[in-house]
């Protein structure tokens, strides 16, 4: 048990990580330990769903330890699993859903045991030939995330007992074909950001996204983010357990969207008719119900054609931010910190983009550091 709140005594925290050892081992030998975060709760309650929860997954690993699966009926437990433990993100679960449905058309209704590592790579050719399930042959990149997710559900399937080895792991994975999005820039968030009424649940979860950096599964349900989450005083949002990082993490607010929470309060206080919304979801429509991921999606794709950023999906706010905290000077130690990533690795590898004028500056600077002028200047050029 992990208390996630420390600015409360024990007994009045209500904010909880369960963990429950996944009987096996991290690289370094130490436990890797199953999680997820509890709200709402005491400590003793939070105590008996943890045990609820480790006695739920013995006896999902007793089943799978003792019956012969095809990959269709393995393909939908491990994912039910991956819905139970909470340690799997929504959208990425979505996605894994979506990428093991591809995979699934070529191997379903195989045995798992009888999977080879040529019936992988027959899979992955056969996408990429078009027999998908939108009929069209799939990319370089997305056909190396489905050859990703089957390797993933194999290696769960290994780790309990199902298969002696994990035949996708040495399948082909093929190069990623995509080319890179370009990245948004902050004048063309602050476009949008000038445009939008933090009154409507919608345009402030926009905005809190975009000046975050946060995910949208820390913020919208199935753990929607409260209004106590927002400590005034200190200037700062507390994240519980995110997709990268366990435990509390403090995000800043600046003035803009200090701005943003402050109208957005007094707004829900009237249309709630009461003085303290600290129970309820930022992300809350006038009734004070917690608004989904979903309903948020189609509204952004109905209107970011308008906003000038066709094409652009609400994940790229989070890129947006990370690249212009690089640009503007924050170190790698303080980026990972706020966006809650641990390793610094994802950072880096997918959120750190940069814009023609930034990689042109750079090279500007380099040739003010250099001299390139004086090389030349006996030369009459």
């Amino acid at each position: 048990m992990v208390q996630l709140d420390r600015t409360k005594a024990k007994s009045r925290c209500r904010e909880w990580q369960l963990r429950v050892d996944s009987l096996r081992k991290t690289k370094s030998g130490s436990t890797s330990w199953l999680t997820r975060k509890v709200t709402g709760v005491t400590y003793t309650q939070a105590v008996r769903a943890c045990e609820e929860w480790a006695a739920d997954l013995d006896e999902g690993r007793a089943v799978a330890a003792s019956r012969r699966w095809t990959f269709g009926e393995y393909r939908a437990h491990w994912l039910e699993c991956c819905g139970a433990e909470g340690t799997v993100a929504p959208g990425t679960l979505d996605a894994r859903r979506t990428e093991l449905t591809a995979a699934g058309m070529h191997l379903d209704g195989l045995m798992l045991q009888d999977i080879t590592t040529s019936d992988v790579n027959m899979m992955t050719a056969a996408l990429r030939r078009g027999e998908s399930p939108s009929g069209r042959a799939l990319s370089g990149t997305y056909a190396r995330r489905v050859v990703g997710a089957v390797r993933l559900m194999l290696d769960h399937a290994r780790k309990a007992g199902v298969i002696a080895a994990n035949p996708a792991e040495d399948a082909f994975s093929p190069r990623d074909d995509t080319p890179e999005k370009r990245p948004v820039s902050m004048r063309e968030l602050a476009g949008v950001e000038a445009a939008l009424d933090p009154a409507d649940w919608h345009a402030r979860a926009v905005l809190l996204l975009a000046e975050t950096g946060m995910r949208q599964c820390e913020v919208m349900p199935p753990n929607p983010m409260l209004w106590s989450a927002w400590d005034e005083a200190g200037g700062f949002l507390r994240v519980g357990d995110s997709k990268n990082a366990n435990g509390l993490r403090l995000v800043p607010v600046n003035a803009t969207l200090r701005k943003v929470l402050e109208v957005s309060r007094f707004h829900l206080q009237l249309a709630l008719d009461v003085d303290d919304v600290s129970g309820y979801p930022i992300l809350c429509d006038d009734w004070g119900e917690a608004r989904s991921y979903t309903a948020l999606y189609h509204w952004w794709c109905a209107r970011r054609d308008a906003f000038g950023l066709p094409g652009v999906g609400l994940h790229r706010l989070r890129h947006a931010m990370v690249t212009d905290l690089l640009a503007n000077g924050a170190t790698l130690r303080e980026v990972q910190d706020i966006i809650g990533d641990k390793t610094g690795s994802v950072v880096l590898g997918v959120y750190a983009h940069t814009t023609l004028e930034q990689r042109s500056e750079a090279m500007r600077s380099l040739d003010e550091r250099r001299r390139v002028q004086d090389l030349y200047k006996d030369a009459g050029t």
